[in-house]
């Protein structure tokens, strides 16, 4: 099971941020994320909620607790965690992407 960090360079992958986008939508200090990314730090709770509210899409227990899928939408959810935990997956996640496309009720 990945770390709270690792959890959320996952989220920073899934929607293609680099660290300064990813902690300015979030309201935090860059040096302060950068810290947390490094490991030198970890998320304080006041933080998580920030990413959480920045990113309503992502499923809070999962955030916090790694349960669960990444996103709220569960079919989709484990999918999208096991492509974007790992590196060189491009032609899964053009596969998915077109599956989503062509069947936008999941």
């Amino acid at each position: 099971m990945e770390s709270t960090t690792e959890r959320i360079i996952l989220i920073m992958k899934y929607y293609l941020m680099d660290k300064k986008k990813f902690a300015d939508k979030a309201g935090m200090m860059p040096t302060t994320f950068d810290h947390i990314l490094k490991g030198h730090k970890n998320p304080t709770l006041s933080q998580l909620n920030k990413i959480s509210s920045a990113f309503p899409e992502i499923y809070l227990p999962w955030l916090l607790f790694g349960n669960g899928g990444m996103v709220r939408n569960s079919e989709v959810s484990k999918e999208i965690e096991d492509i974007f935990s790992k590196e060189s997956n491009v032609h899964r996640i053009k596969v998915l992407l077109t599956n989503m496309l062509e069947n936008p009720e999941i």
